[in-house]
């Protein structure tokens, strides 16, 4: 009788092995995408906000709004284009990404295009991050 028992729950052990392999895998893509989904915005945040440092800079310098925007997209272009940031840099120069530089007279609240300009606010939209592991659980991006 024993060995009958023993017969029957050889191999159990199979089903279940093959599910936690996947669901620790799926963690693990979960933990990886998610981190370098984290990496790519604190990269693009820290591009955005050294560019809205240099407009500031020359706006104040300056006090010419042209000049403070073309300052801050240039000091995007070149964070983006730094080792590290092929990605941003990619998106950029591909035209996924636009940059919207704005200027306002007041701080709080932020309205766009009143003068005199003292004010700048650059915004990144359409930098989408590529997953590396979810796609093999149907997530793209």
């Amino acid at each position: 009788m024993l060995g009958m028992i023993q017969k029957r729950q050889r191999g159990a052990i199979l089903p279940l092995a093959a599910i936690a392999i996947l669901a620790i895998l799926g963690m693990a893509a979960l933990a990886l995408d998610m981190s370098h989904a984290h990496l790519e915005k604190t990269r693009l945040q820290n591009s955005l906000d050294a560019a809205a440092l240099s407009a500031a800079k020359v706006l104040d310098q300056t006090g010419n709004t042209q000049l403070a925007e073309t300052a801050g997209r240039d000091t995007f272009a070149d964070n983006a284009a730094a080792p590290g940031n092929e990605a941003l840099g990619s998106s950029l120069l591909g035209g996924a990404l636009t940059l919207t530089v704005e200027f306002s007279s007041t701080l709080n609240p932020f309205v766009p295009a009143t003068e005199p300009a003292y004010y700048v606010r650059i915004k990144a939209q359409g930098h989408a991050v590529t997953n590396w592991f979810a796609p093999l659980f149907g997530v793209d991006e």
